[in-house]
């Protein structure tokens, strides 16, 4: 996948301990894995974070209840975010990465990353206040309204954490069974969701009232809307990284021309 250029210039701080030239190849190809997966962190972190901020601050400034409690936010980003998060790391390169040009990698933290993960943040926290602001209408008691942006709040976390397996690539271009460890904390994710909400001992503990299952169907809604929006998102984004896709493409053929 990698032109002889494109790999001589990446390994030129490299000492081989063998002569085999696929070390060099692989080196490089495991170097764009690991820049990729630390930029997929990086975009969920933030953009889950930033959108818990947002629906905050605009909930205190237009003289809404708090829709989260600190043990909510702590259970979604320990618990929910925490496994689907480290699941990155054994996510493999995809493909069209290897055709990016060089410059791509120079940086892991880029304008394109920060417009992506700032854009998906500020979206998916205003969602959160017009679900949050459209309950507080109903006849939801106050300690129900907090139940229901509690799972909202977790399940968007997972759904996210898949979207997010590519920056670029839409979600069902990216093989579901190419990261297995991905495939067990989505499990266990949804083991803890529901462990949360249906057990006494946790609702009491996280201050949950039970759940019906339209309770539950909003809160999916919620959850599958919100991948829709991080897949648009991801889409127009991505006719800028069609650039680098096309510089790499180009030294490539001229390095096959050459």
């Amino acid at each position: 996948c990698f032109s002889l250029t494109e790999v001589a210039k990446e390994s030129s701080g490299l000492v081989l301990t063998n002569n085999s030239f696929g070390v060099i190849v692989f080196a490089v190809s495991e170097g764009r894995r690991i820049v990729e997966n630390i930029r997929k962190t990086i975009a969920y972190l933030l953009s889950t974070s930033l959108s818990e901020v947002v629906v905050i601050m605009c909930a205190i400034l237009l003289a809404l209840p708090i829709p989260f409690l600190p043990t909510h936010i702590l259970w979604a980003n320990l618990v929910e975010e925490g496994l689907m998060n480290f699941a990155y790391i054994f996510d493999p390169l995809q493909k069209n990465k290897s055709q990016h040009s060089t410059k791509t990698y120079k940086k892991i933290i880029t304008k394109k990353l920060l417009l992506t993960t700032f854009t998906i943040a500020v979206i998916n926290g205003l969602m959160f206040l017009l679900v949050f602001y459209w309950l507080n209408q109903g006849d939801f008691s106050e300690e129900k309204l907090r139940s229901m942006m509690f799972a909202i709040l977790s399940v968007d976390s997972i759904f996210t954490a898949l979207a997010l397996r590519s920056l670029d690539t839409p979600i069902y271009k990216i093989p579901f069974f190419s990261n297995p460890f991905m495939l067990f904390s989505l499990v266990v994710s949804f083991g803890a969701f529901a462990f949360a909400i249906f057990t006494p001992f946790m609702r009491t503990l996280l201050h949950l009232e039970p759940f019906t299952v339209n309770d539950l169907l909003i809160v999916f809604a919620f959850g599958f809307v919100n991948l829709v929006v991080v897949e648009v998102v991801k889409f127009f984004s991505h006719r800028s990284y069609k650039d680098d896709y096309h510089d790499g493409q180009k030294q490539q053929m001229l390095a096959k021309s050459a």
